[in-house]
């Protein structure tokens, strides 16, 4: 393998590692029910997971039945007639599953939509990055290695509207880097991380959202290119964001066939179909 000195390491890898399934049966069901799919129009279950329980939609359309199972407030979004809401599942069998209301379905294909972990096989133990519990440390903002501030993270924020956000990070370790903005002492910056951690606990937040952002991104955004001096964010992006997530909790069949564009640093129209 061919190695290279660098002065800056920018890690943009995210979170890539499947979650384990924590039923037993799983292997059985997509082993032998995934030869008896109906016609290519199965019977599939969805287990958890926002982003893919909002994308049922495309699934939908060429599956015979979709079953949307979670432990979560149910969706208020008018569903397809194909599209059913399920609680969690309790358990697997070889052909289909028993939810934690005891109902029992059958099923083809079962798609765990479980997230991913935080895992970075690629750097040695001497980076001394750490990822229990689904926090990374230690780094300062979300971003930089505190106790080697030349390498730095891209992406470990979850819950937010990726690319703005992606940029502010960007500009943020470049700017710690070329001088732009100085680094706090190592002591400050662990306090400071600290702070925000507590902060999330004190809030009710489990532990593993260490990194999980929503409404905090805009805060978020904004300090980084305060410290870095850079401009913030407009702030018609986080009113489009806003006004979009609102129209998509009751409307995920259709939300994303409507186009905007931006009039403004705080205004936007939505474009006529």
């Amino acid at each position: 393998m061919d190695s290279s000195q660098c002065l800056t390491v920018l890690v943009v890898d995210g979170a890539h590692v499947p979650q384990s399934c924590p039923w037993s049966a799983t292997e059985q069901l997509c082993g032998s029910r995934a030869q008896m799919m109906r016609a290519f129009q199965p019977q599939l279950a969805l287990s958890r997971s926002d982003p893919v329980r909002n994308e049922f939609t495309l699934m939908s359309t060429v599956l015979f039945q979709v079953y949307i199972c979670h432990r979560k407030p149910r969706l208020q979004s008018v569903l397809p007639d194909n599209v059913e809401q399920r609680p969690g599942i309790r358990a697997l069998t070889e052909n289909g599953f028993t939810a934690e209301d005891g109902t029992f379905t059958e099923i083809d294909v079962l798609m765990l939509c479980t997230g991913y972990k935080y895992n970075f096989p690629f750097l040695t133990e001497t980076c001394a990055v750490n990822t229990e519990d689904e926090r990374v440390t230690p780094l300062y903002k979300h971003a930089i290695h505190i106790e080697w501030p030349t390498l730095s993270f891209i992406g470990v924020p979850k819950v937010i509207c990726p690319f703005p956000l992606f940029d502010c990070q960007v500009q943020f370790v470049l700017a710690s880097q070329d001088g732009t903005m100085s680094l706090p002492q190592k002591e400050d910056m662990y306090l400071d991380t600290q702070r925000d951690f507590g902060s999330r606990l004190s809030s009710g937040l489990p532990a593993r959202h260490a990194h999980h952002m929503g409404q905090l991104q805009w805060g978020y955004n904004d300090e980084l290119a305060h410290l870095a001096h850079f401009p913030p964010i407009p702030a018609v992006v986080r009113t489009l964001y806003d006004h979009v997530h609102e129209h998509r909790v009751t409307n995920l069949t259709g939300y994303k066939k409507r186009n905007f564009v931006l009039t403004g640093t705080t205004s936007f129209k939505e474009l006529s179909t």
